[in-house]
């Protein structure tokens, strides 16, 4: 069996060379870029016996998989410093989201905004910064395409929702400008409200699904 079938036959799940080999043959696979993965599969229909399914030396054979994961991840990964900047992205938007959570919280149990323990404040509010920061650092040193695109995808989403509030803010000022009026006035607050959220969801989404398709097919390009 040629090396490419090989490859393809383990990227769709079926055993081939050991379930030990197939696993480090598939991590290596989704480190390399689109150029790079001729290689392993020269690798692998070169290394003797690996076309029928029982390679010789397989641990040599794993001990070059290894290798080569460990020179694709070291292409990919960002060092200590820059890795603080997508730590402090993330952790911005999971402390942005703990006080939106802590503040719900607090006029649903309380009434009123702020009134609950201050500690519970502090929790809520840390507890997914701290979360956050942490996936964001951690993929940053050790990505993959999958926490590559879910990244992009979560620091998408607050902009998306932001710009399409802002859109829908200028846009409703525009038209009531343009009537002459102050139909802006004559909504219903709660309906206004209400606008905002959902557009800010949709837009947060639509921004997030983009991000991520577009990360996830950017993978294959130099970091």
């Amino acid at each position: 069996m040629p090396g490419s079938d090989i490859l393809e036959a383990i990227r769709r799940g079926e055993a081939r060379l050991g379930q030990g080999l197939d696993a480090l043959v598939r991590q290596v696979d989704e480190q390399l870029m689109a150029a790079e993965r001729q290689g392993l599969a020269q690798m692998l229909r070169a290394w003797p016996g690996a076309a029928e399914g029982r390679p010789e030396k397989p641990e040599a054979l794993a001990e070059g998989l290894a290798a080569l994961l460990e020179q694709a991840g070291a292409a990919r990964r960002a060092d200590m410093f820059d890795s603080l900047k997508p730590a402090a992205k993330a952790g911005a938007f999971g402390l942005a989201c703990g006080i939106v959570a802590a503040f719900v919280l607090d006029i649903v149990v309380y009434g009123t905004a702020w009134a609950g323990p201050e500690a519970l404040h502090w929790i809520l509010a840390g507890t997914p910064a701290l979360l956050l920061a942490g996936f964001g650092y951690r993929q940053a040193r050790r990505p993959t395409r999958r926490s590559r695109a879910l990244f992009k995808g979560l620091i998408a989403l607050p902009v998306g929702g932001l710009g399409s509030v802002i859109l829908l803010l200028a846009a409703a000022v525009a038209v009531d400008d343009a009537k002459g009026g102050s139909a802006l006035d004559r909504v219903d607050p709660a309906w206004l409200v209400l606008a905002l959220v959902v557009t800010a969801m949709l837009g947060g989404a639509i921004a997030a699904a983009w991000a991520m398709r577009r990360a996830w097919r950017r993978w294959d390009e130099a970091p």
